[in-house]
């Protein structure tokens, strides 16, 4: 099953790669139960928001997920445009869960189910898919909010509890907590430096206290 969503494009030069990915799916002897590729934001020209918002794909999309998928073996299923075992998902209750609260992030726990339950998922870059993401300030604002909300709902639900409460791996685990609930505690640190910095300078600056005398 190839999950496609109602901003993405399917190109006709891409289309005639998918025979490759059928490797991945052979029926006796399954390597993968889900596929991930690369994505092509087709909107990054639109206004200053759209490149900012496809720079942000391109570095989760394909530089993140990347390192995931190769070297910790971490990646998860974060939506489409993947390509999912359609005899597996039809007996585990579909490609993402119905919770519209717990589970706001809904993509992301068939991953995590697929983690629990040992079964493999992949990431190729030989096909890309084109995609359209927002370009005006309040349609990438409510976005990251969704994404940020799901990312803290994930902490009350069982399969979150299960993978960091089971025997997996140091080197393991930590890759995990990057690529999922980590990425937003940063961005919350990142901002509150700003803060704290901004602050900092106003009161060395009322109190006539310079870098040498803070030994800089």
């Amino acid at each position: 099953i190839n999950i496609m969503d109602m901003n993405q494009d399917a190109y006709y030069g891409e289309g005639l790669k998918l025979p490759l990915v059928y490797k991945f799916f052979k029926q006796d002897s399954t390597l993968y139960e889900i596929l991930g590729f690369r994505e092509h934001i087709f909107t990054h020209g639109h206004s200053a928001i759209g490149r900012y918002m496809a720079l942000a794909e391109f570095s989760f999309v394909t530089l993140i997920q990347r390192s995931l998928a190769h070297l910790h073996n971490v990646r998860l299923h974060y939506g489409h445009p993947d390509m999912v075992n359609g005899h597996l998902v039809k007996r585990t209750g579909g490609v993402s869960r119905g919770s519209k609260t717990v589970n706001m992030n809904e993509d992301v726990f068939l991953g995590y189910e697929m983690m629990l339950s040992g079964k493999g998922i992949a990431f190729t870059e030989y096909i890309a898919y084109g995609k359209g993401r927002e370009v005006d300030f309040e349609g990438a604002s409510v976005f990251l909010k969704k994404l940020a909300a799901g990312a803290a709902m994930q902490l009350s639900t069982r399969q979150v509890y299960a993978l960091y409460t089971t025997e997996t791996a140091s080197h393991v685990r930590w890759p995990l907590f990057y690529g999922s609930l980590s990425h937003y505690m940063q961005l919350y640190l990142m901002d509150t430096s700003v803060w704290v910095l901004a602050y900092a300078n106003v009161i060395f600056l009322y109190s006539h206290i310079t870098t040498q005398h803070l030994w800089l």
